[in-house]
């Protein structure tokens, strides 16, 4: 969440917007967590696909809530849908996504 504030505070475009995907597995720290989404507070907005079944809820839904966004929770078939799209852009500088 970190990086993602700093890329996208102070940006002078209208929609701040973060789409996460994630397997839910990362948050240890909800302290730190919640730390972070007062950081991100009014910043931006934040979606969340979650894929797989190992993901925790509260912290994901708390995210969700606190940057007015969404929270989707997805199976490996859907994921991999979400995800797909994305994976053609590994390595892609702005300049060679662009003229695809």
């Amino acid at each position: 969440m970190a990086s993602a504030r700093a890329l996208l505070t102070g940006r002078p475009v209208s929609v701040r917007h973060l789409v996460l995907i994630t397997d839910g597995s990362s948050f240890s720290d909800e302290d730190r967590l919640e730390e972070e989404l007062d950081a991100c507070a009014g910043q931006f907005t934040c979606d969340v696909f979650a894929v797989g079944v190992d993901w925790k809820p509260d912290p994901l839904l708390l995210l969700a809530e606190r940057l007015h966004g969404t929270a989707e929770f997805v199976d490996e078939g859907l994921g991999r849908a979400i995800t797909g799209p994305f994976s053609g852009c590994a390595g892609c500088t702005r300049r060679s996504c662009r003229s695809r």
